[in-house]
């Protein structure tokens, strides 16, 4: 049998589809060296790589492994093929528009769509947990502990930096110290508004990062606790940036991690290896920057 009849036989669309047959083959052969039909399928396959059988099963502990990996990425692109996933975003937050973008460049590479629901923060974190969404863009590690549902992934793909937001130009500190004798305000569902340097506060919640920015200018309370660039970015796009001002410097940065639902955990591991890769590279790092920029130049997408 030529190769032309064997093409015809098998009429594979890219060579990673070939190789991850040769691989699934290979492995039927050694669990089930006696059956004919394997036996003459792996016959088949040689004739179609043009090597020899022995040649080929002495390569095998080598390439196995790798071939593995390919069947896995394949069959993971395909179940995802025709499926979009949903990831919640808190809304009105650049910060999360630049995670999401870097997401973007991430499921690209896996071949799968994705679409973001922009969704208040806390609502965002329920309809992750419950998985009426597919994930979240990017949420502190805490997240993890209080929802189990939801994986995180590491590395991480952003940060963010929960700042002091004051009217008043006489409030002066931003180390949390002082500031636990003034009236604070924060956005609900956000994960640093649980965090133990705000506990002891007189804290107002607020639905939205630009409902934070409109009670403070209207003297609800004294200080908005909020991330520094989405706070910078949103108090200059409402129109209140003379208005109010960041209390340098910053209370904390905190790395936050892309989550994924436990329903897509057989996901998880190729997410992972392409944020490792763009990490190793410096590409993660790049994006943040080229984004953030893009921001304050006013060029957001």
């Amino acid at each position: 049998m030529n190769t032309q009849n064997v093409r015809q036989i098998h009429p594979y669309s890219t060579d990673l589809e070939r190789l991850a047959s040769v691989c699934t083959l290979l492995m039927q052969f050694r669990r089930s060296s006696g059956c004919d039909v394997v036996k003459r399928r792996f016959k088949l396959f040689t004739l179609f790589l043009g090597v020899g059988r022995e040649k080929l099963l002495t390569l095998l502990p080598v390439v196995s492994n790798g071939l593995i990996a390919m069947c896995f990425f394949i069959g993971t692109s395909q179940a995802y093929g025709n499926q979009v996933l949903r990831l919640g975003r808190i809304s009105s937050s650049p910060d999360q528009i630049i995670s999401s973008e870097i997401l973007e460049q991430v499921y690209r590479r896996l071949n799968i769509k994705i679409v973001f629901v922009d969704e208040p923060a806390k609502r965002c974190l329920l309809s992750g947990s419950s998985g009426q969404l597919d994930g979240l863009v990017a949420r502190t590690i805490d997240v993890a502990g209080d929802y189990p549902s939801l994986i995180p992934i590491a590395p991480s793909i952003n940060f963010i930096e929960p700042s002091v937001f004051a009217k008043d130009p006489n409030i002066s500190t931003g180390d949390g110290k002082s500031t636990r004798t003034y009236k604070t305000g924060t956005v609900r569902g956000l994960d640093y508004a649980e965090n133990d340097s705000l506990r002891a506060y007189p804290l107002t919640m607020a639905d939205s990062l630009d409902s934070l920015f409109k009670m403070l200018n209207a003297n609800r309370f004294d200080l908005g606790v909020a991330d520094l660039f989405s706070g910078m970015i949103r108090l200059r796009e409402l129109g209140l940036d003379h208005e109010i001002r960041v209390v340098f410097p910053p209370l904390q940065r905190i790395e936050v991690y892309h989550f994924l639902n436990e329903r897509h955990k057989k996901l998880v591991p190729q997410v992972r290896r392409i944020l490792r890769e763009m990490e190793a590279s410096g590409e993660l790092w790049s994006l943040q920057e080229n984004f953030r920029r893009k921001a304050l130049n006013n060029t957001f997408p």
